[in-house]
């Protein structure tokens, strides 16, 4: 059984085209992007076979993110729930192993909430469900026969489309929470999050060593 604990990076990029259309007609909105770093919890369920592994898991992150219009800073905050499927294949040397892995990521967000101050334009966020692609590098150094100690740099892209505003904000007349006057809600499901995980796996079954091969399923941290 296992568990890994990381810290995270969550990043919001801009556009290609920073105008916004309504109508036939080019507006020029302010629009921030958005960095800041987090920290998660993971777990996952690893089937291997040799020097290959197919992994699947679940990643429950606490992100936040700061962006700037005119001068004003915007805070960005949600829980992300990632549900990555990862192919990894190791290197079988002697005390720590490396390894790459990459695979597909589907993502959810809840709990979202953007502080704008006014005379921003935006009145609050929200963030669809997408579908990610994760890769990364990692190095599992052996504490025992079954006992390791899992450290992963990866990160996480979401290939969705971000060609002009009307990709990224929608059209939404409200009062924020500060007071001010919004005209646009923030698309925030996030670009790109990069980060590093410590943690600790332990297998549950290694079949017995015979003809050179061998297989194991394990429980570890990400």
């Amino acid at each position: 059984m296992g568990a890994a604990v990381a810290v995270q990076g969550s990043f919001i990029s801009k556009p290609k085209s920073e105008y916004y259309q309504q109508l036939g007609i080019l507006l020029d909105v302010p629009y921030s992007g958005y960095g800041g770093v987090g920290g998660a919890g993971a777990a996952s369920v690893e089937v291997a076979w040799r020097a290959l592994g197919l992994s699947v898991g679940y990643t429950h992150s606490v992100d936040a993110a700061e962006g700037k219009i005119n001068g004003q800073a915007l805070s960005l905050s949600q829980t992300t729930h990632h549900v990555p499927l990862t192919l990894r294949a190791e290197l079988p040397t002697a005390l720590v192993r490396p390894s790459l892995f990459g695979g597909v990521d589907w993502v959810s967000v809840s709990g979202t909430a953007l502080q704008a101050p006014p005379g921003t334009g935006y009145s609050d966020a929200r963030a669809d469900s997408y579908r990610a692609w994760i890769f990364g590098l990692g190095f599992d150094a052996l504490l025992g026969p079954r006992l390791r100690l899992p450290v992963r740099l990866y990160g996480v892209f979401n290939p969705a489309p971000r060609d002009t505003l009307n990709d990224v904000i929608e059209p939404q007349l409200s009062l924020s929470e500060s007071g001010g006057l919004g005209f646009f809600r923030l698309k925030s499901e996030w670009v790109w999050q990069a980060g590093i995980s410590v943690g600790v796996s332990f297998d549950v079954y290694q079949r017995p060593q015979g003809g050179g091969q061998a297989s194991d399923a394990a429980v570890e941290g990400m």
